[in-house]
């Protein structure tokens, strides 16, 4: 292509259409390149169209606009297609390949001439790797197909080529659909920002722009969003607008990557958003491949339009505008908000828009369990602003939040990546302090004191900037020593030290507050330090991504420097998740990258109600598994460990294993956590018929313990130690503990499945204190507030002090005790019990009591006694103890069998220690029907509760009681679930009425209370209640009153 003037001088060929035909030339949009100086640097023709990749660097005008630090190269790869399409997906798909395999081949030959040079190509965070274009112009297609069809097509094709698009280091991918039987052009712009995989699409139309016209006449064009809801980021731009140095948001991701490989916290949102509706996806692929019974293949569910809504949670000046945009918000600080002036408001905004380093959103998730939506307050450090450090403001922010959940009762979230509580300095005295030098020409032998000149001394001090002294020199000059650096903390230089000190302090309290009333879970995304670390600890719950993401109180290099030497060469052997955090059970799951961290957090949630005290979300279950099918894992005593794996009994063998023996809970149901630490015992979350429930138990086989040697202490080394199956030692006891704490907090009814021998008792374990972590687990137990079911399975046992501290008595009102058959219960194990109780002169006792051949024996024995025949006694006598120690083995074992029967589910039953026996195989029916009974049983003791609290849980159900055998039910009925339950169901309106009537006795009594208290104020009272009443609850009080004598 030749021209005349513009890039090129006088009439030569213009470079840029190289190999390309000229009336194709214009669909290339080399007007889009205007703010990069470029240059072509390969080109391919073939049948189909032209593929053309163009390299250069940002202009300089453009660069500066932008404020790009260095210039850098970026490609771009324009491809057009001439072929006559119907299927412009399929085309679109064609030209992605081509386009690949071409930028492949120019960045090499890019790479490998910079690798030759001496002078390396400057970069910058987000620069040549991760910023290049590919636009693919379908100008033949015989009809433009429908936006959504091509839109789903495109992101289709982004998730199959993700890894060559990411390899490539492609931002955008533009595709140009261009109808020749007319209609406007459809222009798509495909992106994955997160880097995860999450593909956004951004469709628009080409439409002529109203109201304007060019010098030829024709109307220019602009590009206009499908979607009128969600304007995307060229919304009413032309055309031909040049593309953006850097894309929206390209600095402040780039700056998450560098600082601490994480993400924007804006972008979270987009990855709650796929983290849901890969829920719904599974939970379809669990209806469509079960094939348990009731399996529905291929069944569909209401899935939601849109699977996630966000509003930001924004802290402004009372009566200020909200601040849409970052440039509107009016200023505020500590004080203020101290003061009352701030309020915490809910404000729909763009992205970005920021000024402070703590973001909060209130998200409605629609997921399977709640399509109609749940609410959950996400709260993040914004790690691009100030390092995601801790000022006065971001605590603030994470306090008012916070309390925002609470005062709602909703979940609340917290995605950490910060540095911790922000160190400051004030700059401006900084720049305006003098020294007093012992000896001015010798700076090296020290100095007096830091002063300030009489002018500087009234400008700080009228901001109360420092405190000083007044210091006369022997020349009479006045000084003002600096005696405290105070800084404008109220103003232009807040956050300088102790101040953000009492905001971690703050905020610290405000989570451990909110572990005790709601339910608390944080993602931790990035490095998490200081405050970040302990805001972690105290909300308990954690998910961390396994590298890169280290929970610290200090980095390594200040451990490094302050031992004088490099031991460290990371932050992840402080506090990484794979090395130290997951292992010692202050991370409860592990994340290989930030979506998987998502989608564990979306899952923790689908097992909590929507609101603190709020009923369970309890799923349909049909097509995935049946309430009423048996257990098929089945226990065996002749395992050389009767479960093999304990989580057999949990989930069954093989898990996704459609042929494999089903456990005890629901089908794929079961999620563990804490499962590398305190590996004794077994805990997570699973669904019985549905229905969520905390999940403890016993491991039965020998586990390590693990501590790693300290490289900053040479005389340590790692050390491991055997913990056997069966026993609590001081971490797994503490992990049952924080185990239940957490599942009430999560308003979880819990599962035991017992088969603990006992404590271990050992010096080391003594000095561990194992038994002030067993004394937890009571304490834990004695909190609960759900049913708890305490099972000691087939084959298993529960023994001493492990039974103690699980016994149904310790919380009578929430807890129950069941066994099931061959399963064992008691003091000491029965060879133990035996060995005390039934010692050899027992065993003799027996033996002579038992054994015909011993009898025959003393028979002799006694008949030649009385002949008194010496030589026969001896003879008998010697015959005897030949005997007994012939039979003595047998007859042991006859003694621990007999001791053995004193443990078994008979007996616990007869004595009342547990509830019911109940058979393996049919458990988890009964367990179902249980669950129900007793979560219905434990809503309506909340209602009776409430209007008499002087009512004890226990005598609540007793009243229950009363009403279910005065409403005609026999009393044995009361054992029977499946009656109670149905009879709760049917008598939902006398259940009311009995309620309704504890209510007005409630109020009768209160209120009686108080006029006898104080006649005048009850007066008053009933005054200013009768003005607020409608006219139907004024004549009730005229009525009441006028009956009085």
């Amino acid at each position: 292509t030749f021209r005349n003037g513009g890039r090129v001088k006088a009439f030569a060929e213009d470079k840029l259409f190289r190999n390309i035909e000229p009336s194709y030339a214009y669909h290339l949009d080399i007007l889009r390149l205007a703010n990069f100086d470029i240059s072509l640097c390969y080109s391919h023709r073939s049948q189909a169209g032209n593929v053309q990749v163009y390299k250069g660097p940002p202009t300089a005008g453009a660069a500066k606009v932008a404020g790009a630090s260095v210039k850098h190269a970026r490609f771009f790869v324009r491809s057009v297609s001439i072929n006559q399409t119907d299927d412009v997906p399929a085309e679109a798909s064609r030209m992605l390949v081509e386009a690949l395999k071409a930028l492949n081949t120019a960045t090499s030959e890019h790479e490998e001439k910079a690798a030759s040079s001496s002078a390396p190509e400057p970069r910058e965070p987000g620069g040549p790797g991760s910023s290049n274009h590919i636009f693919l112009n379908v100008v033949a297609n015989n009809a433009s197909p429908a936006p959504a069809l091509l839109q789903a097509s495109v992101v289709g094709l982004m998730k199959r080529y993700r890894r060559q698009v990411s390899a490539l280091g492609v931002a955008h991918v533009e595709v140009r659909s261009v109808p020749t039987e007319g209609g406007n052009p459809l222009r798509l712009l495909a992106s994955d920002p997160t880097g995860t995989g999450i593909i956004v699409v951004e469709a628009y139309e080409e439409v002529a722009k109203s109201g304007e016209s060019t010098g030829e006449g024709a109307a220019r064009r602009v590009l206009r969003s499908v979607s009128r809801d969600k304007p995307g980021i060229w919304e009413g731009a032309l055309t031909t607008s040049p593309y953006e140095v850097y894309r929206k948001f390209e600095k402040e991701r780039a700056a998450a990557l560098a600082s601490s490989d994480t993400l924007f916290c804006y972008d979270y949102i987009d990855l709650f958003r796929e983290s849901v509706a890969l829920a719904w996806a599974a939970k379809e692929d669990a209806l469509g491949s079960s094939h348990g019974p009731g399996g529905r293949r291929g069944a569909r569910l209401a899935r939601p339009a849109e699977v996630l809504d966000s509003v930001e949670l924004v802290v402004k000046p009372r009566g200020a505008p909200l601040p849409i945009k970052k440039a509107d918000a009016a200023p505020w600080n500590l004080k203020m908000a101290e003061e009352g002036q701030c309020e915490l408001v809910e404000c729909q905004r763009p992205m970005g828009q920021n000024d402070v380093g703590m973001a909060a959103w209130l998200l409605t998730l629609r997921t399977p369990e709640y399509p109609a939506g749940r609410l959950v307050v996400l709260i993040s450090n914004d790690i691009t602003y100030v390092q995601g450090s801790f000022g006065t403001r971001e605590d603030w922010v994470f306090k008012c939040a916070s309390e925002y959940a609470r005062a709602r009762g909703l979940p609340r979230l917290y995605l950490a990546a910060n540095s911790g509580a922000r160190i400051g300095m004030a700059n401006k005295l900084k720049a305006a302090f003098k020294v007093e030098w012992n000896n001015p020409t010798e700076p090296g032998q020290g100095y007096k004191y830091l002063y300030l000149s009489p002018e500087d001394n009234v400008r700080f001090i009228a901001d109360g900037s420092v405190k000083t002294q007044l210091v006369l020199t022997p020349e009479n000059e006045a000084r003002y020593m600096i005696t405290d650096v105070v800084g404008d903390f109220h103003g232009s230089e807040p956050d300088l030290g102790v101040e953000n000190l009492r905001g971690s302090g703050m905020i610290a309290g405000e989570t451990s507050r909110a572990y005790e009333e709601i339910f608390t879970l944080t993602v931790v995304t990035g490095r998490s330090v200081g405050i970040g670390a302990y805001l972690v600890r105290l909300g308990q719950r954690t998910i961390q991504k396994t590298e890169k993401a280290p929970i610290i109180l200090t980095g390594y290099q200040a451990l490094n420097k302050l031992m004088g030497k490099e031991i460290y060469t990371s932050n992840d052997q402080l506090g990484g998740g794979g090395l130290i955090m997951y292992p010692n059970g202050v991370s409860h799951m592990l994340a290989d990258d930030h979506l998987d961290a998502i989608n564990k957090t979306v899952r923790w949630l689908s097992y909590v109600p929507a609101r603190r005290r709020a009923p369970l979300p309890i799923t349909d279950m049909k097509g995935v598994d049946s309430v009423e099918r048996l257990v098929e894992f089945e226990p065996s005593r002749n395992a050389a460990a009767p479960f093999d794996n304990p989580r057999y009994l949990v989930d069954g063998i093989g898990a996704g294993d459609t042929s494999a023996p089903l456990g005890f809970f629901d089908r794929g149901s079961f999620t563990e956590t804490l499962n590398e630490w305190a590996q004794t015992v077994v805990v997570g979350r699973a669904r019985l018929g549905g229905i969520p429930m905390g999940v403890i138990v016993t491991e039965n086989r020998t586990r390590i313990s693990l501590t790693p040697a300290d490289p900053a202490d040479p005389n340590t080394s790692e050390v491991e130690v055997m913990q056997a199956g069966g026993v609590w030692f001081p971490d797994s006891a503490y992990k049952t503990a924080q185990a239940l704490k957490d599942f009430k907090g999560e308003d979880l009814p819990v599962m035991i499945f017992a088969n603990w021998r006992g404590f271990s008792g050992g010096q080391r374990d003594m000095f561990l204190e194992v038994l002030k972590f067993g004394a937890m687990i009571v304490d834990a137990l004695v909190a609960s507030e759900q049913p708890i079911f305490v099972y000691i399975p087939p084959y298993a046992e529960l023994r001493g002090g492990a039974w103690v501290v699980v016994d149904s008595t310790i919380n009578p009102s929430c807890m129950e005790f069941f066994a099931a058959e061959n399963s064992r219960g008691g003091v000491l194990e029965a060879t133990g019990a035996a060995s005390i109780k039934y010692r050899e002169k027992d065993i003799l006792t027996t033996m002579r009591r038992v054994d015909s051949e011993l009898l025959k024996l003393a028979a002799d024995t006694a008949k030649a006694k009385e002949a008194g025949d010496e030589a026969a006694q001896a003879a008998c006598a010697k015959a005897m103890k030949q005997r007994e120690k012939k039979i003595m083995p047998i007859y042991q074992q006859i003694a621990v069998q007999f001791a053995d029967l004193h443990d078994t589910p008979g007996r616990m039953e007869a004595t009342g220690v547990v509830s019911a026996q109940v058979e393996w195989k049919s458990s988890r029916s009964y367990f179902y029907w249980r669950l129900r009974r007793r979560l219905a049983e434990f809503q309506i003791r909340r209602q009776i509760a409430k209007f008499d609290p002087s009512l004890s849980p226990t005598q609540c159900s007793d009243l229950i009681r009363k009403w279910f055998i005065a409403e005609g039910q026999p009393a044995e009925a009361w054992a029977d679930s499946r009656k109670v339950l149905a009879w709760i169901g049917d008598h939902q309106a006398f259940l009311r009425v009995q309620i309704e009537t504890m209510r007005a006795d409630s109020v009768a009594a209160k209120t009686t209370a108080l006029a006898l208290e104080c006649p005048e104020g009850a007066a008053a009272g009933v005054v200013a209640a009768f003005q607020q009443m409608d006219a139907m609850q004024r004549e009730v009080l005229r009525q009441q009153l006028a009956s009085i004598h």
